[in-house]
């Protein structure tokens, strides 16, 4: 297993391969798991998270099963994902429908639950619960995000 990380998933049990097997290292790790199942219980309520600035929105609709990360910037990047997820103690991990890896970003969260953050790809993208839950129209609103920056983009030039 040199280099490689594989988890199994019973549910309620993660087993993860480890050479070292002392007290702290347990320890660690359960609180790295613990700190990980709160965060995915937090985001996996299907609630929507959106981020918006100016030069960006981004949204997240996450459910047991399923995530759709959707996201535009002016810089003319884009990100559709609308598939499997996965999270480990430090990173959520993003799946296409061909269950192949669209994107992946260091999380976070802050204390009160109300915010989380996504590190990664040189951005700093910070979500908030979102009262709209039309995720349709969010999508939309992203889309417009995106052609309106794009125009931008091309008028400046």
């Amino acid at each position: 297993m040199d280099g490689e990380t594989v988890f199994i998933d019973f549910n309620d049990v993660v087993l993860a391969p480890t050479e070292d097997y002392t007290y702290e290292n347990i320890s660690s790790s359960a609180d790295s798991l613990k700190s990980a199942a709160e965060f995915a219980g937090v985001i996996s309520d299907d609630s929507v998270w959106v981020q918006k600035n100016e030069t960006s929105m981004y949204m997240l609709n996450c459910t047991p099963l399923k995530a759709i990360f959707s996201g535009s910037e002016t810089d003319g990047s884009f990100i559709n994902s609308d598939g499997i997820w996965g999270i480990d103690d430090k990173n959520i991990y993003f799946f296409g429908n061909d269950n192949t890896l669209s994107a992946y970003y260091e999380w976070g969260i802050s204390n009160d639950g109300s915010a989380i953050t996504f590190n990664g790809y040189g951005k700093n993208i910070e979500f908030t619960k979102s009262e709209n839950t039309d995720i349709d129209s969010i999508i939309n609103e992203i889309s417009d995000f995106s052609s309106q920056t794009s125009d931008t983009a091309v008028s400046e030039s």
